[in-house]
């Protein structure tokens, strides 16, 4: 633990994007078990809220899809870690619409005590033994300015919205939502301490002007382009800093490092199979029919299909 960390209280642990499945994604489908793969982080936040004995707030997406089937509710009733604390994202909701939250996978754990929405302390949530309020601020919902009522406390928003900077982003993200001293989000933070992001799974802090925005970043890694990232969550101080906690990925496996091994396709065809399948990924298909359609789309030869599904003992 560093000298910071013995001085200030861990108040909270913020974690966002955990994106529960009940398949592997295409780029993880070499687990040998996936559900075993979710709980290895799982465990590992589990362990760090026994250590610090505080809550965990999620900044949205505990879900990768809002109609999960009752096998992943069930390992998420069994998984999350208690006192549990949540905004829904995009993903946790019907048609990315909060109108219909009460027929997701999401609320279900709401109603089973599980996950405590957020958005219900209308006036912010006062953190057990410290002097931070934490308010959240569901999808699609704007943040608004805060006019603190008191110095005494830390007043801090979540948030489930896409912000970024340079490097921490995807290609052509749209101006309007870059972090800056200049930008268009800035008014919105006027007034708190720290607003807390879900969204963007490449994690980042910096402030702008007095306030502290801290974006989560990813809990797992799920696809080929997250491979360089770190999953991690933030230990939310009494002082308002944010300590970020990178989690243990050593056991993860993933297409890339078996086939480093395994084939002799270059990097760049690599790349582009991979790439393609993660799309066909997005209508939930097993990882067997998705590369079945890659081989169909793309006429690839028996000799050349049969090299690779040895290669992937398929």
């Amino acid at each position: 633990m560093s000298a910071m960390q013995d001085k200030a209280k861990i108040a909270a642990i913020v974690v966002a994007d955990i994106h529960l499945s009940a398949t592997a994604p295409v780029w993880r489908s070499t687990e040998e078990d996936w559900y075993k793969a979710m709980a290895r982080p799982l465990t590992e936040l589990r362990d760090l809220q026994h250590k610090y004995d505080c809550p965990v707030i999620c900044a949205g997406d505990v879900f990768d899809r809002w109609n999960s089937p009752p096998e992943l509710i069930n390992f998420a009733l069994d998984h999350l870690p208690k006192d549990f604390y949540a905004i829904p994202g995009q993903h946790d909701l019907p048609y990315h619409n909060y109108k219909e939250g009460g027929k997701s996978a999401y609320w279900t754990l709401v109603k089973a005590g599980r996950i405590i929405p957020l958005e219900d302390y209308t006036h912010g949530m006062r953190l057990p033994h410290s002097n931070i309020i934490i308010q959240g601020f569901v999808f699609n919902e704007e943040i608004t300015p805060l006019r603190k009522p008191d110095t005494k406390h830390k007043y801090i928003a979540v948030s489930h919205a896409y912000i970024w900077m340079p490097g921490a982003s995807y290609a052509n993200a749209p101006e309007k939502k870059k972090v800056s001293r200049t930008g268009m989000e800035r008014k919105k933070w006027r007034g708190w301490d720290a607003v807390i992001y879900g969204d963007n799974h490449i994690g980042f802090a910096t402030k702008v002007d007095k306030t502290l925005i801290y974006n989560c970043g990813g809990f797992m890694r799920r696809k080929s382009d997250e491979e360089a990232l770190r999953p991690r969550v933030g230990l939310l101080t009494t002082k308002g800093d944010i300590l970020v906690h990178s989690l243990d990925c050593s056991q993860d496996q993933c297409i890339s490092t078996i086939q480093q091994t395994k084939t002799k396709m270059s990097d760049k065809r690599l790349e582009s199979f991979i790439k393609e399948l993660e799309s066909l990924d997005s209508v939930s298909l097993s990882f067997e029919d998705a590369m079945s359609i890659y081989f169909q789309k793309n006429k690839i030869s028996k000799s050349v299909r049969g090299l690779v599904e040895r290669a992937m003992n398929l």
